[in-house]
């Protein structure tokens, strides 16, 4: 299952906002953190947009001339991929639909700030570059609040996911537990 993002830029000439559909890991930890990370400016938040809707955003947008891992690795040593591609992408390169698997280039235009936040086609994770810096808005976070996108903000998500996955690990092992004390022929610990 994936987690869905849309990453938008206000365009500071026009006052549009053009944005584009990322399919996979959109949360704050994994989109979120790449974007804070290494698409903090006005040009490399459109560049990201240039490629249209994307499979995966990786802090690399462009191929590299050779790059060292693929992300399917075989027995033993790693293959040098000196292309990439939607099926055999280069290891923290941006998988993009238009270049790397020849679709239709496909960008959101919003005429106006209001109309983005009224008619966006908005994600579980929705990223906007406006006056220097990321904004997001998640459910998770409070819908249709945009918050400013910190290192605290995704701090508090990882947080927040270790506890919800410490919190999954327990609710698994009461089940296995519950289930070895109902199994039939089996004693419980009470009628022993």
């Amino acid at each position: 299952m994936s987690t869905r993002s849309r990453i938008g830029v206000l365009q500071e000439k026009t006052g549009k906002v053009k944005s584009v559909y990322c399919h996979s890991d959109g949360y704050l930890t994994g989109v979120g953190q790449t974007l804070l990370t290494d698409f903090n400016t006005y040009e490399r938040a459109n560049a990201i947009i240039a490629l249209g809707d994307l499979s995966a955003l990786h802090k690399n947008l462009d191929p590299l001339p050779e790059a060292p891992y693929a992300y399917h690795f075989s027995e033993g040593e790693p293959e040098i991929l000196k292309t990439h591609s939607f099926d055999r992408p280069q290891r923290d390169v941006t998988i993009a639909y238009h270049r790397d698997r020849k679709e239709k280039l496909m960008r959101q235009i919003n005429s106006t700030l209001e109309e983005f936040y009224e008619k966006a086609n908005f994600q579980a994770y929705n990223y906007l570059f406006k006056d220097g810096k990321w904004n997001v808005m998640s459910e998770s976070l409070g819908r249709k609040v945009w918050h400013t996108l910190t290192e605290h903000a995704i701090q508090k998500e990882e947080e927040r996911i270790a506890e919800y996955r410490k919190e999954k690990k327990q609710e698994i092992a009461t089940l296995r537990q519950n289930k070895s004390l109902s199994a039939p022929g089996k004693k419980t610990n009470l009628e022993r």
